[in-house]
């Protein structure tokens, strides 16, 4: 449960960084310059975060069929 909570803790740290840059990053019309390197690492780390997560629930038995759903439930 410890592993969870920090994975957790990182996932909303870095969702809450990547609110931040697209905002920073985003002008007057909202569109977001998608070629930031940053962003785009950021966006990746957020998603290699959830595969983690996912494969660390198969491993322990949990049935998980869409990583979405687990990214939308861990940052609730």
């Amino acid at each position: 449960m410890l592993w969870f909570s920090k994975k957790k803790m990182e996932l909303e740290l870095l969702h809450m960084e990547i609110r931040i840059s697209t905002e920073q990053l985003s002008d007057e019309t909202k569109m977001v310059d998608e070629s930031d390197a940053i962003l785009q690492e950021m966006s990746r780390h957020e998603a290699e975060l959830i595969k983690e997560v996912g494969v660390r629930m198969l491993v322990e038995g949990c049935f998980v069929i869409d990583l979405m759903a687990v990214h939308r439930r861990m940052l609730m």
